[in-house]
């Protein structure tokens, strides 16, 4: 079975061999030593406070998210603005059939008294 590293120990590896090499091994050769300040590591652990700012994938997937919810937004906007016009339409059509009969009745109305 093949196991995969965790998903910050290949951080961790990657961070202690950049330190490694640019302070000499000092961290090897005295680990006790905790007045060792590194800027990189400073930033590192600041930056994974918030995992979408130091794993793309999370960065990736928060945008797709934010995308969706805009989407289904518009797409409710749509189909809610599609109602009010079929809502239009059927008044339209109403009234159409209204005048009409409003059209004619005064002509029945008052054909009797055609001169």
């Amino acid at each position: 079975m093949h196991r995969y590293p965790a998903p910050g120990g290949t951080l961790m590896n990657k961070m202690l061999e950049e330190y490694n090499k640019e302070t000499n091994g000092e961290w090897a050769r005295n680990p006790g030593n905790g007045s060792l300040d590194w800027a990189p590591l400073t930033k590192a652990l600041e930056d994974y406070q918030d995992p979408t700012k130091a794993d793309k994938i999370s960065a990736i997937q928060k945008e797709l998210d934010e995308t969706t919810a805009v989407l289904s937004k518009t797409i409710d906007s749509v189909l809610e603005r599609g109602e009010k016009i079929d809502d239009l339409v059927a008044n339209s059509v109403d009234m159409r059939s209204q005048s009409k009969v409003f059209y004619k009745q005064p002509k029945k109305t008052y054909s009797c008294y055609v001169m």
